[in-house]
């Protein structure tokens, strides 16, 4: 799916900084002072667009390569760059660059991705020039279509502070627009000649300092407009925001041409199912069928990066895009009488929130395919050739999606999991000997958003290997053998399973008579946020239930030196249990530890509380499991 717009406002911003940061320890806290930021969006009533943009801003660090940021613009058929002036000088105003249009690199910018793309980029090197020292950039671009048009962003980074700011829309008569603001006021609306001007102001923003992991996002600290023309006609169709129907009304116009098969494809399909299969048997085939004949390759070209690839093209050529495969896929389950639904959406791992229900726009960067069965909804992602059928994968579950009929669409939410769905269980058999060496075999299970390891499965020995050592904190053991399970579980679930058996030469520590070993023999809940607090609103992220059962065989002629206490943690932010059992008769040592984790927000002040919640469940990761010869 084309990058939207609001993308492509955030990498063109202009930030800057100004001499009041003279001092060293303000260089530290402001990189970049923007002075005046001005940018006026002027309507047409052809559903075009001028945009004329003026930054005056001051970097103080360049090593952070905040320039990048204000020297380089992106176009493609759709937004053609029709002036471009930038000038540098000294904090003091002598001038020292004056760089026009022609004097800009002008190259493809390729996304590493895309195969077929029309997006190029301009931009200019800054050599040779030390700062601080101060930025003016002027620009004028023609919008060719306003289905897609730039937010408003004055502050891009941390360490940006802003003195001023202006952002104007004007409409011409009988045109309106919608827009939504964070932490910035609702416009001025003004009425001039032949429509109407829609004006925000900003004024003295301190700079952010950079956020930790445990902050609210950047975007929700930082004022910004999000807005949207009330109508448009692009690709040889009109439509509108005024509801997510219109704009889906839109999607489908575009689409209506594109879900024929040939007619070799229609009875090939069909000699895969038979009537009496049931509508999960027919999808299933049809999934392997499309992963086994087709592959990804992104394609971004003018409309087409909104409207696929017909269906009969796909099947000539083994590939497509999302939009391509999506509408794929959905073409050869009608024939096999499985109805579904072409389905935009906003992908990513940490993307659930990139759509508000409330505000239609066109915030989506990816297409799927929904299928309604009883009780059910089955969201397929097309473009993987190793994804199991119907898998809810964290790159697009529980979050908003515009679901396009014929005539238009429906915002629905696709299936996510539960707090009690994501789960991890380990269960370890530890061999120990009297020298401190160590031979393990562990049996590990993954439901819910844990069962993505399936990926694994993919990898070479080696690079599985690898992985593992990083992920279980196996840098401590040779991994002898692997062996990985992907179990297909009713209502479109799975359960991914990992075996392995590592060794270890240096495993226990000795003093004297004393074998010394830790409880995180498999996986370390022992970490502690660095940071003394957070600047803005706390958050968790993920909600996960870790269950891990170390059963350890103790060396012959050891005994367990000391009573051992089971302990219990619980908080807002889940909890922890660590539980000990001898078994006398085995000569074994179980240790159990359930970690649970619950994503949610909390007030700034809760952080502190956290930190200390993590303090107390280190102090029982770490205390040592003590064996003594008798």
């Amino acid at each position: 799916m084309r990058i939207t717009y609001c993308l492509f406002a955030l990498l063109c911003i202009f930030t800057g900084c100004n001499s009041y940061a003279s001092s060293l320890d303000q260089k530290k806290k402001l990189h970049v002072q923007v002075h005046n930021y001005e940018e006026e969006i002027i309507l047409h009533a052809n559903s075009t667009a001028t945009l004329k943009r003026f930054v005056d801003a001051t970097i103080y660090n360049d090593q952070r390569h905040n320039h990048i940021n204000y020297t380089r613009f992106f176009y493609d058929e759709d937004r053609k760059i029709n002036n471009l002036f930038l000038e540098i000088s000294d904090v003091n105003g002598k001038s020292i660059q004056k760089i026009k249009k022609k004097d800009f690199i002008d190259q493809a910018a390729y996304d590493g991705i895309s195969l077929f793309s029309d997006n190029r980029i301009l931009f200019y090197r800054i050599n040779n020039i030390s700062s601080p020292y101060r930025l003016k950039v002027t620009l004028e671009m023609e919008l060719k279509q306003i289905m897609n048009v730039p937010a408003f962003f004055p502050i891009k980074d941390a360490y940006t502070g802003l003195s001023k700011a202006k952002f104007t829309v004007i409409c011409p008569e009988g045109k309106d627009i919608f827009y939504r603001n964070t932490q910035i006021d609702d416009p001025e609306i003004k009425t001039i000649d032949d429509g109407r001007a829609f004006i925000w102001r900003v004024n003295k923003i301190e700079p952010i300092q950079k956020l930790s992991n445990y902050d609210c996002p950047f975007i929700e600290v930082v004022p910004w407009v999000d807005w949207v023309p009330s109508s448009f006609a692009y690709g040889g169709a009109s439509g509108g925001y005024s509801t997510w129907s219109e704009f889906a009304g839109w999607l489908a116009k575009l689409n209506s041409d594109v879900g024929d098969l040939p007619q070799d494809a229609i009875d090939e399909v069909r000699r895969l199912v038979n009537p009496s299969m049931s509508m999960e048997e027919k999808i299933r085939i049809i999934y392997t069928y499309l992963q086994q004949r087709s592959r990804y390759v992104s394609v971004q070209l003018g409309v087409g990066g909104f409207k696929p690839f017909d269906a009969k093209t796909v099947h000539a050529t083994q590939y497509g895009d999302c939009k391509a495969l999506s509408n794929y896929m959905k073409s050869l389950l009608a024939q096999v009488g499985v109805p579904s639904f072409y389905t935009v959406i906003r992908a990513g791992k940490d993307e659930q929130d990139g759509v508000q229900p409330d505000f239609p726009s066109n915030s989506f960067n990816h297409a799927v395919l929904l299928v309604p069965v009883e009780k059910d909804t089955i969201v397929l992602e097309c473009t993987s050739q190793n994804s199991p059928c119907g898998y809810r994968s964290s790159f697009t579950d529980h979050r908003y999606a515009l679901a396009i009929g014929e005539d238009g669409g429906q915002l629905i939410k696709t299936p996510g999991y539960g707090a009690d769905e994501n789960w991890e269980k380990d269960s370890v058999r530890l061999d120990l000997a009297e020298d401190g060496s160590a031979y393990l075999k562990s049996y590990s299970e993954f439901g819910g958003s844990r069962a993505e390891l399936y990926g694994l499965m993919d990898l070479s020995e080696s690079d599985q290997i690898n992985y593992l050592i990083d992920y279980v904190d196996f840098g401590q053991f040779d991994i002898e053998h692997v062996s990985m399970e992907l179990v297909h579980k009713p209502n479109w679930d799975y359960t991914y399973k990992l075996n392995t058996e590592l060794r270890s030469s240096n495993f226990a520590s000795r003093s004297g008579n004393r074998i010394f070993i830790s409880p995180t023999v498999f996986h370390d809940f022992t970490h502690v946020p660095s940071e003394d607090s957070v600047q803005y609103g706390f958050r968790l992220t993920t909600s996960v239930d870790y269950f891990v059962d170390v059963y350890i065989n103790i060396p012959v002629g050891c005994v367990l030196e000391s009573a051992l206490f089971d302990e219990k943690i619980e908080s807002i932010f889940g909890s922890y249990t660590i539980k000990y059992e001898l078994q006398e008769q085995e000569n074994v040592l179980k240790v159990s530890r359930n970690y649970s984790t619950r994503k949610g927000r909390f007030d700034k002040a809760a952080f502190h509380d956290y930190k200390a919640y993590r303090k107390k469940i280190k102090k029982l990761e770490s205390a040592d499991i003590v064996f003594v010869q008798k």
